[in-house]
This record gives C-alpha cells, structure tokens and sequence, in this order.
C-alpha cells in the first residue's frame, strides 16, 4: 500500500524529493534494472492505493491529495506486457542471451489464479498457503459502495476486461501449523521416520464422525474479509469430555472453511457468484480437507497438480506476450493439469447447514464482544 509510505518518505526524508526518480515496488525496480524502463502491471498499481480500475490510469486527485507528481510513478501497463529486452552489458553480466524479453506479470493471487486456469466468470480458485484466499473472477467493476465497505478490493485480472477480487483468511494454513505445533509436536519424529509430514498423519487420525465441535479461527483476529476487527479472538466451543484432539483438528479445518463460506455470501450480494473452485497451496494436498470444503461450500473443488500455480501463471502470461500462445485459454489448455475432483457430500449437507448457522451466531456474536 504505496501512496502513504511515499508521502512519509516524501516528507521524512531529506533529498528524496529532490533526487528520487520514480518510485517503484519490488518486481518493477527488477524489471528496471534489468531492461531500464520503469513499468508496473495493473494488479500491483492497484497495490499502491492510487490507480484508476476504471480509466487505467493513476488517480491525479489522490495523487495530488498526497503530493505527489504523477511523473513519479511507472508507466501503467497491462499483466503480461513485455517491459523490455535486457540490457546488453546486464545479460553479460548474468549470463542470458541478449535481447531476452522481460514481462511484468501480476500480483501473486492474479498469477495463481492464471496458473489454476481461472480465466472465466463463475470460476474461483482458492489458495491455502499461510493465508487462505479465494479469488473470483467477474465481468464488471463493482460500484455498489457496500463493496469496499466490506473490505473487498476491484482489481483487474490477467484477462482483459475480466476483474477479479481477494476474500481472504489471515488465520488459513497457518492455524493448522499452530494447532500440529501445539497439540501434535509428539508426532514429529514417526512422521520423520515413516517420511511423511505430520498434518499427513493427522489427516489419518481425523474422524469421519461430525462433532459439535465449533472453531472460530480469529486467531489472528478478524484480520481479512468481510470484517477487520483485528481485536477479534479465536474460539473453541461445543466441547465434552468425550472429545478428542482429532475431533479439535476437524472442526479447526471446517472453521477455516466455515469463514470461507461467510466469505462466498458476502460476494454473493454483490452478484459474484462462484460455481466452481480450482485448490492450491499447501492445503490442496489434504484429501480430507478437499472433501470439508466441498461439503460446507457446497461446489465441486479441484485442486491443481503444479504446487507453485503462481509461478505458472506467471510463465503462462509470458508465453503469450512472447507469442507462443495466442492467449491465456490456449496457455492453459498446455499448462494446467488438475487431479480429482470433490464433490458436496448429500448426506452431510443438513448438518453442516445446522452447524454453519451456530457457526455465524457465534463468531458475529464474539466480533460485537471484541470489537
């Protein structure tokens, strides 16, 4: 989020107005010392909080709300355009060819969204890394102003004219690595010798049986979408005497996915309505966890084989700008391959329906509590 942390340094730091050529983030400054031109993809424009989405341009009001000279920031370009070639005395240096083609991609949920063949309305993928995040593509900028009240971004996806948004989780994969860390530390060393991970090992354990067992991963707080109470809590509630570690590790993955879901009808409201779902991250690895999403987001889910569908993607938009592909559809039809697909289990679909509903009382009942 670049436009405040230009007006500090702006203001903060002396010489920088004077001297500073053009400020860039991280993939743009490679790309400049790589090829001399100072370019940035529309996905990560929209990082700095002073694009236009509409008129693909930068806002000159924010811009001058903020003081600074448009002619400090990069040249705006589509995903996937060719910055440049490499600089001649830089591809000796690195030892590539000269006159190799540099292309700025996209921002990272963008590019895996690529990488897992999400070009179309409808479609969605959803990325379980350390956070977990669904992104949905949709045909038209969203004005309605409840939109980005409820935290939710419009941002251009790879394919032109199509807009994707981010509904994401702080607390996705890594409240998992909390609760192996906390709860299942004792499994490390038969999972090093049978040469398997402990969430592995977990999933073996896990109950086929459904619990009341109720997880609100808040843990990190409310820290994503639709609400940011970073105040917000986790909670554990529906417990017994009876109840196990592995019942505690089930209802931990159907809480994450209970947020998903809260998630899904909020952007339903605003006609964004997904019908399938493509899996990636660490989390597509889980056979058990594929088959809770499927049940309490009630859509068919597919995870992709590439464990690295940003990279992909991203090797996909430049195929294209090179011309080796005449467009993404074609560079997916190549690239992406899926495994099996889940789908909703019927016969869970009345208790998960209960259980989401106690989900919703409960977590919106501790968000008015912490916030």
């Amino acid at each position: 989020y670049s436009l405040p942390k230009i007006m500090w340094t702006l203001k903060n730091i002396p010489g920088v107005r004077e001297n500073v050529y053009k400020f860039l983030q991280v993939s743009d400054f490679i790309c400049f010392k790589l090829t001399g031109q100072a370019k940035v993809s529309a996905t990560l424009a929209c990082r700095t909080m002073a694009y236009d989405v509409e008129n693909k341009c930068w806002d000159k009001d924010l811009l001058a709300a903020g003081g600074i000279s448009e002619d400090l920031m990069p040249d705006v370009v589509p995903c996937g355009s060719i910055v440049g070639d490499v600089i001649p005395s830089v591809a000796a240096l690195l030892g590539i060819p000269a006159g190799t083609a540099v292309i700025n991609t996209s921002q990272d949920q963008v590019a895996a969204a690529v990488g897992a063949g999400v070009l179309d309305d409808g479609q969605a993928v959803d990325g379980t890394g350390s956070v977990e995040c669904i992104t949905p593509v949709f045909d038209k900028i969203i004005r309605n102003r409840d939109f980005p009240d409820r935290n939710f971004v419009c941002v251009p996806h790879a394919v032109g004219g199509k807009y994707v948004t981010y509904a994401f989780n702080w607390a996705g994969g890594v409240l998992l690595k909390w609760f192996r860390d906390c709860f299942a530390s004792y499994m490390k060393p038969e999972a090093k010798s049978r040469g398997v991970s402990v969430y592995r090992m977990l999933d073996e354990l896990c109950p086929d049986k459904l619990s009341d067992v109720i997880v609100i991963p808040h843990h990190m707080g409310a820290g994503g979408t639709p609400d940011m109470v970073p105040t917000s809590k986790g909670s554990f509630s529906g417990m017994t005497m009876q109840t196990t570690m592995p019942d505690i590790y089930r209802a931990t993955m159907e809480g994450l996915s209970f947020e998903m879901m809260y998630n899904i009808e909020s952007l339903a409201d605003f006609n964004i309505n997904i019908k399938s779902l493509k899996a990636t991250g660490g989390g597509a690895s889980s056979p058990v966890w594929l088959q809770i999403k499927a049940d309490i987001l009630n859509r068919d889910i597919t995870p992709v084989k590439n464990d690295e569908a940003g990279t992909m993607g991203c090797a996909m938009m430049a195929g294209v700008a090179i011309g080796a592909y005449t467009d993404l559809h074609e560079a997916a039809k190549v690239f992406v391959r899926f495994g099996d697909t889940f789908y909703p289990n019927d016969k869970n679909k009345e208790f998960y329906t209960d259980k989401y509903n106690k989900y919703k009382h409960i977590r919106n009942g501790l968000l008015n509590i912490w916030n």
